[in-house]
């Protein structure tokens, strides 16, 4: 994949049905919300999405199983020989091909679909991109703020950035794709004997392969360390007891 720039790239966005970021593009004459996901190892697109932009399958197939849902996948692999996101042409972006039903959500009584989804690969060839608080998505020099930062790492093909918590630094994968903040298992094993204010409650999650309803515990407050910001919540986050999502 190569990138060729034209100017700086700055894009509306906003929530989807499944709370997550996405942004309108065009790719080949149709436009489609993709959903903005640094915590996707690759870019994905349902197969009825790949018909409609005339994206051929390249020949074999394999399986991958689901970070968060478990269930493995079918799928096949495509090139999209130009992408236009914003300024940025991007050309031979390899994409994941997967049926409809492994895109979909269930919401209880209604569904969500999902087309379409701009993975990691996609912003490290960008280099730096900002998320601002005035709901647009930057890349290429605007997106540059030249401030003290934090560094953040690979895991693997997950961004990670080392975060102050109860004291002590832990990884943080960071996932602009998820709706809201999840803790592992191990962060439960580390803290459970903390006065944290647990609460055992029940959880339906979904991602790629469908959903999941697990056992879960909440933590009313979360405090977080960033550099030398704090960035207390009362929002409730939660961690799964069966150890399913990453840390």
């Amino acid at each position: 994949m190569t990138i060729a720039w034209h100017g700086s790239t700055r894009l509306k966005t906003s929530r989807n049905a499944i709370g997550s970021r996405v942004a309108e593009l065009e790719v080949n004459g149709v436009r489609e919300q993709w959903l903005l996901d640094t915590g996707s190892n690759y870019s994905l697109v349902s197969k009825s999405f790949a018909k409609k932009i005339g994206l051929r399958a390249l020949p074999g197939s394999a399986e991958t199983g689901s970070g968060l849902t478990g269930p493995k996948n079918s799928l096949q692999a495509g090139v999209v020989p130009l992408m236009q996101v914003g300024a940025a042409a991007l050309h031979n972006v390899v994409v994941l091909i997967l049926d409809d039903a492994n895109l979909k959500i269930n919401l209880g009584d209604q569904s969500y679909q999902i087309n379409a989804i701009l993975g990691y690969p996609i912003f490290r060839v960008m280099r730096v991109i900002t998320f601002a608080q005035n709901r647009e998505f930057e890349a290429g020099k605007s997106a540059y703020r030249g401030r003290n930062g934090v560094p953040m790492y690979m895991r693997r093909l997950v961004p990670v950035v080392n975060l102050g918590v109860n004291g002590v630094n832990l990884p943080f994968t960071l996932d602009t794709g998820a709706s809201g903040t999840d803790l592992s298992v191990r962060y439960y094993e580390r803290f459970k004997d903390s006065d944290l204010s647990w609460r055992e409650d029940e959880d339906q999650s979904g991602g790629v392969g469908g959903t999941i309803k697990r056992k879960i515990y909440k933590q009313s407050l979360l405090r977080l360390t960033i550099g030398f910001h704090d960035c207390s919540t009362k929002r409730r986050f939660y961690h799964s007891t069966e150890g399913k999502l990453r840390p």
